[in-house]
């Protein structure tokens, strides 16, 4: 995970901040995305359809209508949590972006987050 993030800074770098390295990039959060789903069941690159179920769970619980039952409550709870993350996520991004020089290595230090992650989520559910 760390490489294809590191390489992605690299290429910025080498090539002058040609678009042909976010491909790596591409291919590092899509890693990132089976292993969430894998491991919780949240896919996290499709922030759309988290806004859906958020949408039809507040539409039932405003009209009144079916009773919204407690797996879709559940749902949709842990659909906010996929979206708030998403959005501390880009804000500490764009943030970051705007403090720290362009040569920075910013996706070189998420893709250490990543990998740090999934490395404690692998030790986890080993039991360890």
């Amino acid at each position: 995970m760390f490489a294809l993030f590191a390489l992605a800074d690299l290429g910025l770098r080498l090539s002058n901040g040609s678009r042909w390295s976010i491909l790596l990039l591409g291919v590092g959060s899509g890693v990132v995305n089976a292993a969430s789903a894998d491991s919780t069941g949240a896919v996290t690159c499709m922030v759309t359809g988290h806004l859906g179920r958020i949408a039809r769970s507040l539409g039932d619980a405003v009209s009144g209508g079916e009773a919204v039952a407690p797996g879709s409550r559940r749902a949709a709870a842990e659909s906010v949590r996929v979206v708030a993350s998403f959005g501390a996520g880009a804000t500490a991004a764009l943030a970051a972006a705007r403090r720290l020089p362009a040569a920075a290595g910013v996706l070189s230090g998420v893709g250490a987050v990543y990998a740090g992650l999934l490395y404690l989520h692998d030790r986890s559910a080993a039991g360890g």
